[in-house]
């Protein structure tokens, strides 16, 4: 792949990554959030069309604004440290209290004893999807010269952040994120769909390297926020079943949540609802492409021909 695409597709992807807002959190960033002061690979799965890619931008926002846990400065070994003078304890007084010790955060927390959250800046993100049609002729051989590329382009100080959406087209993507694992200052968040992500292959290139993390389509919860009407204080296995609640326009929200399945895709904009046959069409979507990938083990015809009737 020419150098100067490359250039291109760095920029743009990443201008129009970064400029995404306006997006729902998701409960599932809980999750993530244990696992960013960890070095791990954090690999997103999820069915087509659950909110993978918000997700990536959910997550690189909270790592532009809260920061991520650098490193603890070094320490100075207690032979090349200057001799500190002996502290000699105060007498108790009757004024003297007891305090109680400080235990030290854990992983789930906060950042561990000695390390800092240092917002991330956008020269040190790279972020590309491989599902644009310019990577058709892309290969496991470009990956290299790609990363040097985005070195080049943005010069990035310490820690880099790649966020790699759909990279699962790209064959042998695993052994390349196992390498920059080993040997580079990285941290890695990948997105793609269940059926080509859970491979063997990738399993066993990246055992011990890697967080699975699993998108759902929206909560219903979740699917009240992005409607702008509060979910805070609902007691959903009790409230929903009341008369008042049920003819209330949560009750409607209640439907068109169901007919959407919740799909952050469609969800976003799909106005107020989804007609039954959208929805129908939008399941069988999601099941035919997945089934795509395993078609020469079973037979794909009767799927193909209820698509075509829909």
């Amino acid at each position: 792949m020419e150098k100067q695409q490359i250039k291109e597709l760095i920029i743009e992807h990443k201008e129009r990554f970064l400029g995404r807002g306006n997006l729902v959190r998701r409960d599932v960033q809980a999750e993530v959030a244990r696992y960013l002061l960890q070095r791990e690979i954090i690999v997103i799965t999820g069915i087509r069309r659950s909110g993978k890619s918000s997700l990536l931008r959910l997550i690189c926002e909270d790592l532009m604004t809260q920061g991520s846990a650098a490193p603890a400065a070094p320490v100075v070994p207690t032979a090349l440290a200057a001799p500190a003078a002996p502290v000699v304890p105060a007498a108790p007084t009757a004024s003297t209290t007891p305090t109680t010790p400080v235990a030290a955060a854990s992983p789930v927390d906060g950042p561990p004893a000695g390390a800092s959250l240092t917002p991330v800046l956008p020269a040190n993100i790279l972020y590309l999807n491989f599902d644009d049609e310019r990577f058709i002729s892309f290969t496991v051989q470009d990956f290299a010269p790609l990363y040097e590329t985005f070195l080049e382009l943005e010069n990035p100080q310490g820690r880099r952040y790649l966020f790699l959406d759909e990279i699962q087209r790209i064959p042998g993507w695993e052994r390349w994120l196992s390498r920059l694992y080993e040997f580079e200052d990285v941290r890695i968040f990948v997105a793609g769909s269940n059926a080509a992500m859970l491979s063997p292959e990738v399993a066993s290139t990246l055992t011990g390297r890697h967080r699975q993390v699993t998108v759902w389509p929206f909560s219903f919860p979740e699917f009240l926020t992005l409607r702008g009407m509060p979910a805070a204080g609902l007691d959903f296995t009790r409230d929903l079943h009341r008369p008042e609640t049920r003819d209330s326009s949560i009750s409607t929200m209640r439907i068109s949540r169901s007919l959407s399945r919740g799909a952050p895709g469609w969800t976003y904009t799909g106005g107020a609802g989804i007609r039954l046959w959208e929805g129908i069409s939008i399941i069988a979507s999601i099941h035919f492409r997945s089934l795509s990938r395993l078609s020469g083990k079973i037979n794909l015809n009767p799927w193909r021909q209820s698509a075509s009737l829909m």
